[in-house]
């Protein structure tokens, strides 16, 4: 495990372990669309490893988080219409 050095509010040193998962995170918020009405809505978080091709295309993203969110309420990736997705 690496340690990250930080300086506390005083001024001491204070060791704080990185993050286990290298990658890149993303939360996406989405409604789902039922004849013509939203009927869910939800949110979902993906980790993509760095160097996974997904990266190098933008739409591959946006089609994986769509069938994540058809999956979770069993309709169509059509059906699905992301609201907002931000990198964290």
């Amino acid at each position: 495990m690496t340690i990250s050095k930080c300086m506390a509010s005083n001024g001491s040193p204070v060791l704080l372990p990185e993050p286990l998962l290298r990658g890149r995170q993303y939360l996406a918020g989405y409604e789902v669309y039922v004849d013509g009405h939203p009927f869910w809505w939800g949110h979902l978080a993906v980790l993509i490893e760095d160097g996974d091709p997904l990266l190098a295309e933008p739409q591959g993203l946006l089609d994986l988080l769509c069938s994540m969110a058809a999956q979770r309420h069993d309709v169509a990736p059509a059906q699905v219409r992301l609201k907002m997705v931000s990198r964290l």
